[in-house]
């Protein structure tokens, strides 16, 4: 075999090429697979953690005109409820300030002195330091 010619470097080329497409299309595939697998964990770790659907809407949407009705109605008396909170906090004193004093701290200064490391304590102050005990 000759591998001076011309063509069979071609040849040799494309199929490396041709090689090289497909390894790259089988590669991308199984990125794909492995990262749909992680998003299947996630969901399934989410609806674990938090015993919900993650997609799922936080309330469902009346399906029906009496759920809707149902809804209003909630809306209704919440609105009630605000009102009369309002009419009740501005009955009873709208000037009343509550003014809250706080005393001042007493200083953090310690009552003694801290012993340093290395410092002499106690009985052994006056005692030198290469001295032995008796």
């Amino acid at each position: 075999m000759n591998f001076n010619t011309p063509h069979l470097w071609i040849l040799l080329v494309f199929i490396g090429l041709s090689f090289l497409q497909w390894l790259i299309r089988r590669l991308q595939e199984q990125s794909a697979v492995n990262r749909q697998k992680q998003q299947a964990a996630r969901r399934r770790d989410e609806i674990l953690r938090t015993g919900r659907e993650p997609d799922a809407p936080a309330q469902p949407a009346p399906s029906s005109p009496d759920a809707a009705a149902r809804q209003a109605r909630l809306r209704e008396l919440r609105q009630k409820q605000l009102e009369e909170m309002r009419r009740k906090n501005s009955r009873q004193s709208p000037t009343t300030t509550v003014e809250a004093r706080v005393p001042p701290r007493p200083s953090t200064t310690p009552a003694r002195p801290t012993p340093t490391l290395g410092a002499p304590t106690g009985a052994r102050q006056g005692a030198r330091p290469g001295a032995g005990p008796g």
